[in-house]
């Protein structure tokens, strides 16, 4: 299945309607955009060790309980997390889509467990990393915004780190879906290098080019699919990821695990070579 909404394989398509969520992602559809490479300001490599030794402050790992037999089982995984790299800068920008959104989802789905961890530096984000940890586990869901480019993620003000750094992190939560929103992170190298540390990733949604705070209404429908349903799906996200091309030009990428997999580098690189042909055609 390609990654690209409008040209999947021809199936019926069911129409939803679509969530009006405009107000609550900046005054009039803003067209302000998560920065790309040359608005990053890089400072030293994140590596995952630094991550570690911070998360080490937590208190003590989650204890699975006994089942009757006597084997650990482990507790169902929480439902969303929500996690705002260089929060202060982006709320600064009105581009805080995680903070924005957390209590909107928190609203609409009052069972669902939804934690935000909103951290501007790294001293922060270890140990918020491992109180998440520590208390829920595993979550089904992973949301990442933050300033970045093809090649990775602005971790915090002063620390930029690689999209395979931040899939080591996130892959102690065990996610099936991962939402980013943040520029160019939806190219097949981004994608690439976060499937592979995480094996339990099934889906990762992402706009190949620039995200605009526009777009934001279309990602927050999919992320509720997720959390309603504990899927999504794919007639529903080819629907919505469609309609947001259409009234904003924004393009978000749903890529699984067998597409940018051995072998298809090729095919992968053809995607990466259409968000430039579909700019073209609206004459951006």
């Amino acid at each position: 299945m390609p990654p690209i909404a409008g040209l999947s394989s021809p199936r019926r398509m069911k129409t939803t309607a679509r969530l009006n969520h405009s107000s609550l992602f900046g005054k009039n559809s803003h067209p302000a955009r998560i920065g790309t490479e040359e608005d990053l300001r890089r400072g030293p490599t994140v590596f995952l060790g630094e991550l570690d030794d911070a998360m080490t402050m937590s208190p003590n790992p989650r204890k699975w309980p006994p089942t009757n037999a006597g084997t650990k089982r482990r507790p169902a995984a929480a439902h969303l997390l929500v996690l705002e790299c260089h929060e202060q800068k982006l709320a600064g920008q009105a581009l805080n889509f995680g903070s924005k959104t957390a209590p909107f989802l928190k609203a609409l789905f009052p069972t669902k467990c939804i934690v935000l961890v909103p951290t501007s530096s790294l001293s922060e984000l270890g140990p918020s990393l491992a109180e998440a940890s520590a208390k829920y586990g595993r979550f089904r869901s992973v949301v990442v915004v933050g300033h970045s480019n093809a090649m990775g993620l602005q971790l915090t003000n002063d620390h930029f780190c690689s999209w395979q750094a931040v899939g080591q992190w996130v892959t102690k939560f065990e996610p099936e879906f991962l939402f980013l929103a943040a520029c160019e992170a939806g190219r097949s190298e981004a994608v690439r290098s976060l499937f592979a540390p995480i094996p339990s990733l099934q889906e990762v949604y992402a706009s190949p080019i620039h995200f605009y705070a526009g777009q934001s209404a279309p990602l927050v429908g999919l992320i509720a699919l997720a959390l309603k349903d504990r899927k999504i799906d794919s007639d529903a996200s080819s629907f919505m990821r469609t309609l947001n091309y259409a009234i904003t030009g924004g393009q978000i990428f749903r890529w699984r695990r067998g597409e940018v997999g051995k072998g298809e580098e090729l095919s992968a690189k053809l995607w990466d070579s259409l968000p430039g042909v579909l700019n073209r055609l609206r004459g951006q």
